[in-house]
């Protein structure tokens, strides 16, 4: 992928690991298994960026990067995630994940 096609999110590892796991959780809810082939090719889009996100973290440590094309379906996960009263314990993190795609170009 060329570099200007990237953007990338500056976490740590633990941040790196939540959002992993947001854009999985999220991935199954918005498109669970057995739906169109639309929706599974979404699925799996989002599925294979978070783990060629987390891949990458080993090769530019301090660096979640990701397609832009990406940086819409990035925040409905997170937003989703804010909404759900289970995750309230990582509100500040979800929020300054968001913040940063806002400003990140």
């Amino acid at each position: 992928m060329a570099r200007d096609k990237l953007m990338s999110l500056n976490v740590d590892e633990v941040q790196l690991s939540e959002l992993v796991a947001v854009l999985q959780r999220y991935a199954h809810a918005a498109w669970p298994p057995g739906g169109s082939e639309c929706a599974q090719a979404s699925r799996e889009a989002l599925l294979t960026a978070a783990e060629t996100m987390r891949e990458g973290f080993a090769a530019h440590p301090g660096e979640a990067q990701f397609n832009r094309r990406q940086r819409a379906t990035f925040r409905a996960a997170l937003e989703y995630h804010l909404e759900q009263a289970n995750f309230q314990d990582r509100h500040a993190l979800y929020t300054e994940l968001l913040n940063q795609l806002s400003t990140t170009r």
